[in-house]
């Protein structure tokens, strides 16, 4: 343990790319890659469904057991935001990701554009679709 410890990198965003490393290792590198990836390159976090049809696209399943265990392992570095969207707690963790992985993120930046641009048509059963739809303009 106090090796791995002393082989942190001493800077934030080191130290969240030698997490990320460990987490690949212990869930899986593609499955860990998209789901960070994914949340880096999205501008204030994503909705378990929306990680669901990136995942699709990337011909990739979203598993829901090692989803649960990654927010696990980083509890105190991902938070889930009134619109039940998973998000970063500090910017560093998407600085480090874009920084070491910048194809990976250019690539996950293009499917999410394309997921948000060609939506396929859904319910309005989540609480986003229904408090965009339900707001009126008031009458003059």
């Amino acid at each position: 343990m106090r090796g791995r410890i002393d082989a942190t990198p001493g800077d934030a965003e080191g130290a969240y790319i030698a997490i990320l490393q460990r987490l690949e290792k212990l869930i899986g590198q593609d499955f860990v890659r998209a789901v960070i990836g994914l949340i880096a390159v999205s501008r204030g976090g994503l909705r378990e469904s929306d990680l669901q049809g990136a995942f699709k696209m990337l011909d990739l399943a979203l598993n829901a057991a090692d989803f649960s265990w990654l927010r696990q392992m980083l509890r105190g570095h991902l938070a889930q935001g009134d619109m039940q969207q998973w998000d970063f707690s500090h910017q560093s963790f998407r600085r480090a990701f874009y920084k070491e992985y910048k194809q990976e993120a250019s690539h996950y930046s293009r499917v999410l554009a394309f997921l948000f641009i060609n939506p396929k048509p859904q319910k309005t059963s989540s609480p986003s679709a229904r408090l965009c739809t339900s707001f009126t303009t008031p009458a003059s």
